[in-house]
């Protein structure tokens, strides 16, 4: 069963979510617990995929403020 989130993208178990458009994707980066290193540690270390943006980077954010305040 899918479930929408707060931007609109569908969560779609074992499949991710698909957004209505590349823009609602900006600001969603994925991030990966990193479970094996964090044996024998309080807390949970997590990695930011930014590599996985839609832009490519972390810099999608700046990049989409930009164009919102051009036009």
């Amino acid at each position: 069963m899918d479930a929408s989130s707060a931007t609109g993208a569908v969560h779609r178990p074992g499949r991710g979510r698909v957004f209505e458009s590349i823009v609602d994707a900006i600001g969603d980066t994925p991030l990966v617990e990193l479970s094996r290193a964090a044996d024998g540690v309080d807390g949970r270390i997590l990695a930011k995929l930014d590599y996985l943006n839609p832009g490519g980077s972390k810099k999608d954010r700046i990049a989409l403020r930009m164009v919102q305040d051009a036009e």
